[in-house]
């Protein structure tokens, strides 16, 4: 591998985390509220003393300004200490420790699916083109990337959790202390988050493998007798990979972030909706503790990518042609 493009990886993703801190810490910081009045409630807040109020802010350190906080925070992150939840005083690497686990099940069931959908529906789809399998399969990812999340995600719940029972409604069960029951209440929430990931990729599918299929080898390959399966995964699908690799690898990453609302919906545990409890009740340290994470997640996403078009074609030197 190319040590320059590691090097130049990696000081792309600290780029682009700092960036991202730095806009998320700005917006979260002028969110209309005072954190100390939504940490002890309103009505406690209107018995206080504005000088009590002034006192638990110093102690907060919420009265400095706001490059100093951002300076400290940093500092802080750099040394290995993320802070402390002003909501429950926890140490916000143990409140993302007991939440990552959550969302990269969900995340990683959810590739899964969209995996197993997208790829065969659009190989099909090429080898059947403009048959009534594509038009609808076409019509179907349209419609995929037209719908919001959190809209079929209400959709799911109504139809198979109330109306006919099959799935639990909210909560979550570790998969690898109860597998069954563990992957019910990830089944509807994967689903849903899947669904959306597969539309891209079944197009992109589909368009590689009308192009690869069109070439000249596909033909030689036909007139030597080898057989259909033969022609389609060995030479057709094989030769399509570079591009859904690229999808694939971009949506893992994107798929951690894109848990957010799934999570709210299916009330799951997950960092996701750790973050959106942080940012009404203007926690800081917990924001930007999952805004981390997940900003890493993506840069990571697109290097393991790299990594990946090396496997699939060795003549791509990696941190050259595939960059």
């Amino acid at each position: 591998m190319n040590t320059e493009y590691v090097i130049n990886r990696l000081l792309q993703t600290v780029l682009i985390m700092f960036l991202v801190s730095v806009i998320t810490f700005t917006f979260v910081s002028v969110l209309p509220g005072d954190p100390v009045v939504l940490l002890i409630g309103p009505e406690n807040a209107a018995t206080m003393t504005p000088q009590a109020i002034a006192q638990a802010r110093e102690e907060l350190g919420l009265n400095k300004p706001l490059p100093i906080r951002y300076g400290e925070w940093l500092g802080g992150v750099l040394t290995g200490d993320w802070g402390t939840s002003v909501r429950t005083r926890q140490s916000v690497l143990t409140s993302i420790r007991e939440r990552a686990p959550v969302t990269i099940q969900l995340s990683v069931m959810a590739w899964v699916i969209s995996t197993l959908i997208a790829i065969p529906a659009g190989v099909v789809a090429a080898l059947r083109r403009n048959s009534w399998f594509d038009r609808s399969a076409t019509l179907m990812s349209t419609v995929g990337v037209a719908v919001p999340n959190f809209w079929l995600g209400i959709l799911v719940l109504l139809l198979f959790a109330v109306k006919l029972g099959w799935f639990p409604a909210s909560g979550y069960v570790d998969p690898f202390e109860h597998p069954v029951q563990g992957l019910r209440t990830l089944f509807l929430p994967s689903m849903v988050l899947g669904l959306a990931q597969s539309a891209t990729l079944m197009r992109q599918t589909r368009s590689s493998m009308l192009e690869v299929m069109s070439h000249d080898y596909i033909r030689t390959a036909r007139a030597k007798g080898l057989t259909p399966y033969q022609v389609t995964v060995r030479h057709g699908l094989r030769n399509a990979l570079l591009p859904i690799i690229t999808i694939l690898g971009l949506r893992l990453g994107n798929l951690i972030g894109g848990s957010v609302v799934i999570e709210t919906v299916f009330a799951l545990p997950g960092m996701g909706r750790l973050a959106v409890g942080g940012i009404f009740a203007q926690d800081f340290p917990v924001v930007m503790g999952v805004v981390l994470v997940i900003g890493l997640a993506v840069p990571m996403a697109t290097f393991l990518t790299d990594i990946a078009y090396g496997i699939a074609d060795p003549r791509i030197k990696v941190g050259r042609s595939a960059s």
